[in-house]
């Protein structure tokens, strides 16, 4: 998810924003390298490491921007989710352009600075949330929905 790459837009935010807090959901085998470099930024008292959570939509709703430098992605599901709350999403050209799924999404290139990327996020610290996730439904992301076809094909295969 390039989260060094994270951690370089945060501080060129912080810098401008100091009223900032970034959240970082999950963990991975570079979490401690990414500790040590908030530490060595000096900017530990506002990053949270949350670790692995199971209430998602809850921190979804906290947030003002969802940063997603990844460096590469398919398409992932937390833009979906994130798109669905109605969350302003800032990501790399290198995800799948498919993953765009309403006009929260802004795409930008990993070749841009954390400052570039920085002056974009900030762009996005007020503006009215939408209700999204009924055009993600009409989209055909519902997973009663896609779970109900699953097991309409499965019990089909079987007759």
């Amino acid at each position: 998810k390039n989260h060094s790459f994270i951690i370089d837009i945060f501080n060129e935010i912080y810098k401008t924003n100091p009223n900032s807090v970034l959240l970082l959901i999950g963990n991975g085998n570079l979490k401690s390298q990414i500790k040590q470099k908030v530490k060595d930024l000096n900017i530990e008292h506002i990053v949270r490491f949350l670790g692995v959570q199971k209430n998602i939509p809850y921190y979804l709703q906290v947030m003002d921007v969802f940063l997603f430098p990844s460096l590469f992605e398919g398409l992932p599901v937390t833009l979906v989710e994130a798109q669905a709350s109605g969350l302003k999403i800032i990501t790399s050209n290198k995800v799948a352009q498919e993953s765009k799924l309403t006009n929260l999404v802004e795409f930008m290139p990993l070749e841009k600075s954390a400052k570039e990327w920085a002056k974009t996020v900030l762009q996005y610290t007020y503006y009215k949330r939408e209700k999204t996730s009924k055009l993600i439904i009409e989209k055909d992301y519902d997973i009663k929905k896609n779970a109900l076809d699953l097991q309409n094909f499965y019990l089909e295969q079987n007759t």
